[in-house]
């Protein structure tokens, strides 16, 4: 061997050494600069109960923030729709940026699902129903004419 290989191995020695040296810190008393140094661990059962405790809390979040998104669903679509149920919740109604019900999306989904159900929309303008005066809305509709006019 020559005097370079030698000092390599050396180097390689030491290194070894430095690296097993946080194995040894879990030896030492509790009060030395690297036993604080070292990770705190727990043990299974708790870090378990913390993720059942962590993900029941979270499926509660979901159902919550899901009732409120279709009660907000129904309020927005309700001055659309006739029976505002009709318009299911959905992902596709949540604004992308903020993760929260957009009304703009809402209303367009009420809207196109009174194309393709036209009898699931709200009535516009008069119904068609009962009689009108010819000169318009402002003159008074005389009931007792009209009986008159259907009893003959």
């Amino acid at each position: 061997m020559t005097v370079e290989t030698l000092e390599t191995s050396q180097e390689g020695l030491e290194g070894a050494t430095e690296a097993t040296g946080a194995d040894q810190a879990s030896d030492q008393p509790e009060g030395t600069p690297e036993a604080q140094n070292a990770p705190e661990t727990f043990d299974r059962e708790y870090v378990e109960s913390l993720r059942a405790e962590n993900a029941e809390t979270r499926t509660k979040a979901k159902e919550r923030f899901d009732t409120l998104a279709a009660y907000f669903v129904e309020a927005i679509a309700g001055d659309v729709l006739v029976d505002p149920s009709a318009l299911p919740w959905s992902d596709e109604f949540l604004d992308s940026e903020t993760g929260l019900p957009d009304p703009v999306k809402i209303t367009a989904a009420a809207e196109a699902l009174t194309v393709r159900k036209p009898y699931l929309g709200k009535p516009h303008g008069p119904a068609g129903q009962g009689e009108h005066s010819a000169a318009g809305a402002d003159e008074d509709v005389d009931i007792l004419a009209l009986m008159r006019r259907g009893s003959s």
